[in-house]
């Protein structure tokens, strides 16, 4: 059975993906050209992964401040339901 998804074959050869957890810097991050053969380029993946979501959480903050901002200043009650906070 051929498990090749249309990525490069050397690089399949050099890290291929495991489908379990285990311990080792050979990794194949999202898509068969991000691979990791190193521990630096591992580290700094995990890293640029976690500014990645920081970032995502500031901005949704910050659209929910601006709707608090907007409705207060339009002089009417905040009412949804996507917000986690009671103001």
């Amino acid at each position: 059975m051929d498990h090749n998804h249309g990525g490069p074959d050397d690089m399949e050869m050099l890290c291929p993906m495991q489908m379990s957890f285990h311990a080792g810097s050979c990794e194949v991050i999202l898509f068969p050209s991000w691979a990791t053969t190193e521990v630096g380029a591992f580290v700094g993946a995990v890293i640029g992964f976690f500014l990645l979501a920081f970032a995502y959480e500031g901005l949704k903050y910050g659209r929910e401040l601006l709707h608090f901002s907007d409705a207060s200043k339009r002089g009417g009650e905040v009412n949804d339901k996507r917000t986690l906070r009671n103001h």
